[in-house]
C-alpha cells in the first residue's frame, strides 16, 4: 500500500471516528429551534425567578421609587429597574437585615459609566461622558459629588 492510500485510509478513520462520536454525545433536541437544546427551554423556565421587580422595592423604598419611576419627561431613569443598578433583590429584605446578599449600594462613578460611558455605538440622545483625555467630565470625581439624587441625577447641588 502506497504512503498517500495509507494517509487517506488514516483521514477517512479519523472522520469516521468524528461523526460516530459527534452523532453518540449530540443531544436529540440540540438544532431543532436554532443552535441550542431545545429541551433546554422547559429546564430554563423552571428555575426561581432571581429578579423582584421596583413595584416590591417600592414597598419600603417610596421615595426613591417615586423619584425614579415618575412618569415625568424629566425622568430620564423612568424605565429603568431597581436591580439594574442595586443587583438582584431576592435575598433582601430579610427579616431584621438591611442590605443581604443582594441590592447592594453601588460605587456610582462606575455604575454611572455602564450606560453612560462615550461609546460611539451609544445612541447621541442618551447622555455620554468622557472620563479620559483634556475633555475629561471631571476626572477622579465621584457622580455624585455635582449630581446629587442618584435617582434623578439631572438636579444639581
Amino acid at each position: 500500500m502506497s504512503w498517500t492510500a495509507r494517509v487517506f485510509l488514516v483521514v477517512l478513520i479519523i472522520f469516521i471516528v468524528y461523526g460516530a462520536v459527534k452523532s453518540l454525545t449530540k443531544p436529540k433536541s440540540l438544532g431543532v429551534f436554532g443552535h441550542y437544546r431545545a429541551a433546554n427551554i422547559s429546564k430554563q423556565l423552571s428555575k426561581e425567578t432571581k429578579f423582584v421587580g421596583r413595584e416590591t422595592c417600592k414597598a419600603c423604598h417610596e421615595q426613591e421609587y417615586n423619584d425614579l419611576c415618575s412618569e415625568e419627561p424629566s425622568s430620564a431613569h423612568r424605565n429603568l429597574q431597581c436591580e439594574a443598578c442595586h443587583g438582584l433583590g431576592v435575598a433582601h429584605p430579610k427579616e431584621g437585615v438591611a442590605l443581604s446578599c443582594g441590592c447592594k449600594i453601588p460605587d456610582v462613578t462606575k455604575q454611572c459609566m455602564y450606560c453612560h460611558e462615550m461609546l460611539p455605538s451609544r445612541p447621541k440622545s442618551m447622555p455620554q461622558i468622557t472620563l479620559k483625555g483634556p475633555e475629561a467630565h471631571f476626572p477622579g470625581m465621584a457622580c455624585t459629588t455635582c449630581h446629587t439624587n442618584t435617582h434623578k441625577p439631572a438636579f444639581y447641588k
